[in-house]
């Protein structure tokens, strides 16, 4: 094995309580002026039609929280901010090797989980026997580790490509022990095609990653499926699996 593919291998490998403080409510008097701030409601302009949704939930929430500090209590300005997972904040590329350019999502937010749902690939394709829950379950126990962090929601999609990418290399195995060559080629021919893992592909800067993905499914076409086996390993698919039936 080359050191090019082991250097690729360690890579693959709420809310505040209720009050009634003097400082909370002048906080809210802040956060609600800068609802009011001209950059910020041209911005809303250019939004979305989900993102237009996001922002009549924020005006929601600010207009309930105004009405509680009418009747004397307060929400913290920064239990607010919290309510919400996406930031409206987008990686740069160009400042890091480590960001892409899709947006940062504050897993602390109690709709976190709905964001990583929404960040599953339409078109991903999965093993027979194995379900877009099963995906969906996994990945979120992955982020929900991470619950008191930040996380872009390319790496929620790219974890669902990995989680298929594990899917299809242990269904190979499994094709062999049961002597299913049909089955093997198929799972031979998903892990042969980077388009079938689109994001893990644009995330991986020097391609180290996908080549050695590539060469892992090479060895197996040749028959050398302890290299599938180390694929399984090296791209934590013991953790990714784990409750899922093949």
């Amino acid at each position: 094995m080359t050191d090019t593919r082991d250097g690729a291998d360690a890579r693959i490998e709420a809310l505040g309580a209720l009050s009634s403080s003097p400082s909370v409510a002048r906080e809210l008097v802040e956060l609600t002026r800068a609802f009011e701030e001209p950059r910020l409601r041209a911005s809303l302009e250019r939004a979305t039609r989900r993102e237009r949704a996001v922002v009549r939930a924020r005006r929601l929430i600010v207009g309930a929280v105004v009405a509680l500090a009418g009747v004397g209590l307060a929400v913290p300005a920064a239990a607010l901010t919290s309510w919400l997972a996406r930031t409206d904040e987008f990686g740069n590329p160009a400042v890091s090797t480590e960001e892409d350019a899709t947006e940062w999502i504050d897993l602390r937010a109690p709709d976190a989980p709905e964001v990583v749902i929404e960040a599953y690939p339409t078109d991903l394709r999965l093993p027979h026997g194995v379900t877009r829950e099963d995906a969906i379950a996994s990945v979120t126990r992955v982020f929900e580790k991470m619950r008191d962090g930040l996380a872009q929601e390319g790496l929620m999609t790219s974890t669902y490509e990995n989680f298929a990418l594990c899917a299809w290399a242990a269904d190979w195995l499994g094709a062999e022990t049961a002597d299913d060559p049909a089955r093997g080629q198929r799972a031979a021919d998903w892990l042969s095609e980077p388009g079938n893992y689109p994001t893990m592909v644009t995330q991986d800067i020097t391609g180290d990653i996908v080549a050695s993905i590539l060469g892992y499914t090479e060895d197996g076409r040749a028959g050398q499926m302890d290299s599938v086996a180390t694929l399984y390993k090296v791209a934590s698919c013991k953790g990714l699996l784990e409750g899922v039936e093949q």
